[in-house]
């Protein structure tokens, strides 16, 4: 928020997270510091991130693959420095943060490098291809059928 103080910045909370909205808005002072804030918790993911110009999540959040579905630039934020679950820097979709400071410092590099932005959209096919197969609209067809196939084989091999 300070970095980027024209900026609209909204933190969703997770649905099942013990954090109200007054906690982190008052207990954080974030009301009295930011403008620029708006914190929410049970809303729709899918609009706030299509409506995103940058989606910044935990390493293990699906909101990463449904921002890169979405072709929204990504930041992952991996404070633990654990291994990521899905590993959205490594196939170049997204920027990883260790360090809290390092934040701004990204969030200008998806914003004003063209080679970074262009970069993630170089990557995104395949990325998808992998995590999501194919965006056709027919998944719940392939899913079906796989079950059916599935279960005519069990069924042929109790005979």
């Amino acid at each position: 928020a300070r970095c980027f103080p024209d900026k609209q910045i909204i933190i969703k909370l997770h649905p099942f997270d013990e954090l109200g909205i007054n906690d982190l808005l008052y207990g954080h002072k974030i009301k009295d510091k930011y403008t620029n804030i708006l914190v929410v918790k049970n809303v729709d993911l899918m609009p706030l991130i299509e409506n995103s110009s940058l989606v910044i999540t935990s390493q293990f959040s699906s909101a990463a693959i449904d921002a890169v579905i979405l072709n929204k630039p990504v930041i992952t934020l991996n404070l633990f420095k654990t291994e990521d679950f899905v590993p959205f820097a490594q196939r170049g979709v997204a920027l990883s943060v260790t360090k809290p400071e390092h934040l701004c410092q990204a969030v200008r590099q998806i914003f004003e490098d063209k080679k970074t932005r262009d970069w993630f959209g170089y990557n995104r096919e395949s990325f998808m291809f992998d995590c999501a197969y194919k965006i056709d609209g027919k998944s719940s067809g392939r899913v079906l059928e796989l079950i059916k196939r599935i279960y005519d084989e069990s069924i042929s091999n109790k005979k």
